[in-house]
């Protein structure tokens, strides 16, 4: 079963064990409150494949991008 992390917001489903990280993305949307400008974690490594398959022992975690001071 699958961990998957935005924020505050955590939730662990076999729905999408076998599945892409975009079919997670747009099934956990408003579950997670996952935006669009967000980085991908698969398993603490940033990933920009969203086609990747997801394992049952996975944990996908999305993050804000990090913004800059100053200017």
């Amino acid at each position: 079963m699958a961990k998957f992390i935005c924020g505050c917001n955590e939730t662990d489903v076999t729905t999408f064990d076998g599945r892409a990280i975009s079919d997670a993305k747009n099934g956990l949307r408003q579950a997670l409150n996952i935006s669009d400008d967000m980085r991908v974690l698969l398993n603490s490594n940033e990933v920009s494949d969203m086609q990747s398959v997801i394992r049952a022992d996975d944990e996908i975690e999305w993050v804000k991008p990090g913004g800059t001071k100053g200017r």
